[in-house]
């Protein structure tokens, strides 16, 4: 699954049940880390609009 389509997985969840909305603001991926199991991945933000 791609960092993109969990950043938009939760923007729905968030607006069916919480009664404020967000937006993906950033998402930021990285690679070449050490850790056998965690190499690579993303760093998602969300900024929470009124």
């Amino acid at each position: 699954m791609s960092a993109e389509a969990i950043a938009e997985k939760f923007c729905m969840d968030v607006d069916h049940w919480y009664d404020f909305e967000v937006e993906t603001r950033n998402i930021a991926s990285f690679e070449g880390l050490q850790h056998p199991v965690h190499q690579r991945g993303a760093v998602i933000t969300w900024e929470i609009l009124d």
